[in-house]
């Protein structure tokens, strides 16, 4: 499961399926939903039907956006994948694109919404950033070459993930390496002064947000290490159980102080993020709300 908060509600979407012995899983399906973050309003569904997502949901207030394979078994070979939007108050789906299927991350500003798209070489698609109009229009490349893994856009430049490190474009157009991470990182949020990335390695690293050396900030068992997400100088994470550890709902301040586990009573931890008031988080496939 993933999550994605706007200014009023917290989305999540979330996918099933019946395995099979030879790996060929069929009945696979999908829903993304919504509810107020108060928790006291009604669950909305916006789409239910045959399909995976990919990535996590993003929201502008106005719409929630999503990824879908639209696969109803695996192996798929080569699928594509379908960007979808629906208004935040419920109502049709918009299918927006058809993108290639290696796109899987998105990101929003005012006007545009950004995909990332990771490197897949076999297939003949390379990693990059895209950009597509809100209001509708074609695709265009505004980063190549890149194994893109995350994007977040931001007034001072557009960041991303590598299997290297996390990389940022300027405004003016230039291109550099901010830190580089053993084995590469895929989430990660800017907060502040500070990038907080979930590394390959399970680890939970900070690193400057001008540039320079990373810090260790908590180590969590192999495979276990899902999520991370920040707000106001603290940074949030989650992990299932594994290697001796609980599942946990993990918080530190950004210089690694206070690094310390805030809710261990399930086995899976999928996702979290955080606003000024409150943590949400996926415990055991539910959605929880703690204050902060």
């Amino acid at each position: 499961m993933a999550l994605a908060p706007d200014d009023a509600n917290v989305y999540w979407s979330s996918f099933y399926r019946t395995p099979a012995p030879n790996g060929h899983d069929t009945n696979i399906r999908y829903a993304v939903r919504g509810m107020p973050k108060s928790g006291s309003g009604s669950v909305t569904t916006y789409v239910e039907t045959a399909g995976g997502p990919r990535g996590a949901p993003v929201a502008d207030g106005a719409f929630v956006y999503w990824l879908n394979i639209p696969c109803s078994f695996f192996p798929c070979e080569e699928p594509p994948v379908d960007l979808h939007r629906a208004a935040r108050a419920g109502g049709p789906v918009e299918n927006l694109a058809r993108l290639s299927f290696n796109s899987a991350r998105l990101d929003l500003d005012p006007s545009s919404i950004f995909v990332a798209k990771y490197s897949a070489a076999m297939f003949g698609e390379t990693g990059r950033i895209t950009r597509l109009p809100k209001a509708g229009g074609s695709e265009a490349t505004i980063i190549s070459g890149e194994d893109v893994r995350d994007v977040a856009v931001l007034a001072d430049g557009l960041y991303w993930t590598t299997t290297d490190g996390v990389r940022k474009r300027d405004p003016d157009g230039r291109v550099g390496a901010l830190a580089s991470v053993r084995g590469g990182a895929e989430r990660f949020k800017v907060d502040g002064n500070r990038i907080y990335l979930r590394a390959y390695s399970n680890d939970v690293v900070a690193a400057p947000r001008g540039g320079g050396e990373t810090t260790v900030i908590w180590h969590a068992p192999n495979g276990t290490l899902h999520d991370v997400d920040a707000n106001a100088g603290v940074v949030y994470w989650v992990q299932d159980a594994g290697g001796g550890s609980k599942g946990c709902l993990g918080r530190a301040n950004g210089n690694g102080t206070d690094a310390r586990c805030l809710d261990t009573a399930g086995a899976t931890y999928s996702a979290v993020r955080v606003d000024d008031t409150a943590v949400f988080f996926v415990r055991d496939g539910n959605v929880y709300r703690l204050a902060r």
